[in-house]
């Protein structure tokens, strides 16, 4: 079973015929050729390339035909951006992920069809765990349990000025009321408005790294939460 945008693969007729590849994402390097020098010089940028998943999947359209089914499974697929991909392969786990297509099923008698269908993932494997919002007090410290540094979503609770702390990283807001700070966009917005000048980041974005991140407050804030979107590879 695949589960995409919140929709399983069951509700449109599409299912996994055999466990799937589980690819790990290539580390994004530059080459560099020193002249007189044996081998290459490789600078590495601390990030990773975008990787394939593919599933084998199977259509069942007795009844229906495959026309209609197959229709259902492309308007399933083709959804603009990035979404939550899930597998029972692994139930702790999602990825980002966009289908680009096509959709190329074989076809049998117009009752069944197979494909190979690959998507398109970012290349961290987010902890299911990660996804919850955890509250904390001033002093709290967040244990990091994949030793990859996680760009987390903060939201910022009071009102006025306040300065937030995320381990090395300070955070001097002027308005700390229901602010979220999203650290993988580097946007500080409420509801739809961003809002990055009302935030001066010192050191910058918070990132939770290995081992534990002590998260502190002061001043107008009055609660904080945090989704960390622990990862692995």
């Amino acid at each position: 079973m695949i589960q995409f945008h919140g929709v399983r693969s069951s509700t449109v007729g599409v299912y996994v015929e055999k466990y799937p590849p589980r690819p790990v994402p290539a580390q994004r390097v530059e080459r560099f050729t020193v002249p007189g020098r044996s081998g290459d010089v490789l600078a590495f940028e601390g990030a990773w390339d975008n990787i394939k998943q593919a599933y084998d999947i199977y259509v069942s359209a007795e009844g229906p035909g495959l026309p209609l089914i197959a229709a259902q499974a492309a308007r399933w697929l083709l959804v603009p951006g990035y979404q939550e991909l899930e597998d029972e392969y692994d139930l702790d786990t999602f990825r980002l992920a966009a289908y680009l297509g096509p959709v190329d099923l074989e076809n049998t008698l117009n009752q069944f069809g197979r494909a190979r269908i690959e998507f398109d993932c970012c290349p961290q494997r987010y902890l299911k765990s990660g996804a919850a919002a955890q509250t904390l007090a001033s002093g709290d410290e967040l244990e990091n349990p994949t030793g990859f540094e996680a760009l987390p979503l903060i939201t910022v609770h009071g009102s006025g000025a306040g300065t937030l702390t995320v381990g090395e990283t300070v955070l001097t807001l002027t308005d700390c009321d229901d602010l979220f700070i999203d650290c993988r966009e580097h946007e500080c917005y409420k509801l739809n408005t961003e809002l990055n000048f009302n935030s001066t980041v010192s050191g910058g974005w918070p990132v939770l790294g290995a081992g534990s991140t002590a998260i502190s407050w002061a001043g107008g804030i009055t609660g904080v939460t945090i989704i960390p979107r622990w990862f692995w590879l």
